[in-house]
């Protein structure tokens, strides 16, 4: 800012601020974006169910959870199936073992 008499003198141009700019016009408390994720998350896990073949596997594990936490055996069962579909029990690995230390 400066005098509006004064002719000699340029405007200053102040850096602008480094970061990625707010979402939502303004900076997110720690508490509002962790409550955002958590209704992500949870509306993602909802979302799984019934739909178990397209989910992520991290919202067949939240499905997993909601459904037992609200006793419905049924989706609980199918996002266990699907994840054993997945990652069948006793398959080969897909990366190799590490031999174990020698002492």
């Amino acid at each position: 800012m400066r005098d509006e008499f004064d002719t000699t003198t340029f405007e200053l141009t102040l850096p602008r601020k480094v970061g990625r700019p707010p979402k939502f016009g303004h900076a997110m408390s720690q508490a509002d974006r962790a409550a955002r994720y958590r209704r992500s998350r949870a509306k993602r896990a909802t979302a799984a169910i019934g739909k178990e073949r397209d989910a992520p596997d991290t919202a067949l594990v939240d499905a997993i959870r909601w459904a037992l936490s609200n006793g419905d055996p049924q989706a609980a069962s199918r996002a266990i199936a699907e994840l054993a579909r997945r990652y069948p029990v006793g398959a080969e690995p897909k990366f190799e073992l590490l031999p174990p230390e020698q002492e």
